[in-house]
């Protein structure tokens, strides 16, 4: 028997207003308050809630509950912004949750009709805010408390990660060169299905012999990095895809149906793209084996990311020749102005 019942269904919130900051990248946006020191943001609330806001300038730090926008999926293992080991997700912060409800401690400054002007601001600019309340230290305060599995973090590691100092700019980075990665990938393949099929399959005197060869072999690839790096995180969510299970044979046409060939390309453009928002300061610093033509070799999990990235890169230069001798336009890059 259910011990909760099935009367419990589903909840909805409306915002009441928004959340504005300084924080316009994810992957740059510190993980807590404390490593948000004097970070200045706003909650601006709809007019509707104006009244609601009376007597809040009394209070030096409010609590805002928000919603996590930008939170993709739920697990319910994760590793922590501040450490290397799994941990359950109701023992963290992390915020793909079953429902994604964000807590933020911040300082009030100033109120200005409907907006908080407020510091030590963690959130990501554009944040759904869904409510406010004040920090009370009669009620809030908790003498010898246990931060748990926190407490054999030190110090310093700690404030570092959690101002995403160093995950940060290399996530950053890694983040746009695999979406990038994957955006010229979708322009090649947009390019190559308004061809007939025998002009795909023509054979062109260059490296893997044909367009449909080149863009075969930029998967083929793809799946050998990402079939390494699986044996080093074999719990990694973004490479338990089926394409994984497929065998591959170095420079043959392991994909001879475009339509495959195409959602293998797709496939595994995501996975790099999840693979490295899954992975930790300590996961991309972390020295793993890799078998190569060479046999097994050691290289740090982010040069073998960077390796995988510009393996993709540089075959895609040799289709862009190929086009270019065709006389097609193919007005695509892998490093965009725009960011990630």
């Amino acid at each position: 028997m259910d011990p909760i019942g099935t009367e419990l269904g589903p909840v909805s919130y409306t915002p009441i207003g928004v959340i504005r900051s300084e924080h316009r990248i994810a992957e740059r946006t510190p993980i807590q308050p404390i490593y948000a020191r004097n970070s200045r943001g706003a909650a601006i609330l709809r007019p509707e809630y104006a009244e609601g806001l009376s007597d809040i300038e009394g209070f030096s730090h409010l609590f805002l509950l928000y919603h996590f926008h930008r939170a993709d999926g739920v697990r319910l293992t994760v590793k922590p912004f501040t450490d290397d080991k799994a941990r359950g997700l109701f023992a963290t912060r992390h915020p793909q949750r079953p429902n994604a409800l964000g807590l933020s401690l911040v300082r009030l400054e100033a109120v200005e009709g409907t907006t908080l002007r407020l510091l030590d601001v963690d959130v990501l600019d554009g944040t759904p805010l869904l409510d406010i309340k004040p920090y009370i230290p009669r009620f809030d305060r908790v003498e010898n408390a246990t931060g748990g599995w926190t407490g054999g973090v030190a110090d310093d590691a700690a404030s570092r990660r959690g101002r995403r100092e160093f995950r940060g700019l290399l996530a950053e980075h890694l983040n746009l060169l695999a979406k990038q990665g994957g955006r010229a990938n979708g322009a090649v393949v947009a390019i190559l299905s308004r061809m007939p099929k025998s002009e795909r399959l023509r054979r062109r005197g260059s490296f893997a012999g044909s367009l449909h060869g080149l863009l075969d072999h930029i998967a083929e690839g793809a799946l050998y990095f990402q079939r390494e790096l699986r044996r080093s995180y074999p719990s990694a969510a973004s490479l338990a895809h089926p394409f994984l299970e497929r065998q591959t044979v170095y420079r043959q046409l392991n994909f001879p149906s475009f339509a495959e060939l195409t959602q293998a390309i797709e496939t595994t453009d995501r996975a790099f793209i999840d693979l490295i928002s899954e992975l930790t300061e300590g996961d991309l610093a972390r020295v793993i084996p890799v078998e190569s033509v060479h046999g097994v070799e050691e290289r740090t999990t982010l040069l073998l990311l960077l390796q995988a990235l510009n393996h993709g890169t540089h075959h895609r230069g040799q289709i862009s020749q190929l086009f270019d001798e065709m006389g097609i336009e193919n007005d695509y890059s892998d490093i965009g102005i725009e960011g990630p």
